[in-house]
């Protein structure tokens, strides 16, 4: 299956969208960082959401989304260099 290349300011602008994020929900991103809290999404929720959503595509050359540490009330995750 060949993937489609997506900026990372479309990227952001579709995780934004699946995660609903606005300004009622406690979940929260800023530039290329995202904190799902998990009264919203579960972990294995957002991880399934982002396998999901880069099946058919791909960030540009060097780029990654790399899920963070566990943590008790967030899911972070970030697009970034790697």
């Amino acid at each position: 299956m060949n993937k489609t290349e997506i900026s990372i300011e479309n990227a952001i602008i579709d995780l934004r969208e699946i995660f609903r994020l606005n300004q009622e929900t406690k979940s929260r991103q800023k530039d290329n960082w995202f904190m799902i809290a998990k009264t919203e999404f579960e972990r294995y929720e957002v991880i399934s959401k982002l396998q999901e959503y880069f099946k058919d595509k791909v960030l540009p050359a060097g780029w990654g989304c790399v899920v963070g540490n566990i943590t008790l009330f967030w899911t972070e995750f970030e697009l970034k260099k790697i």
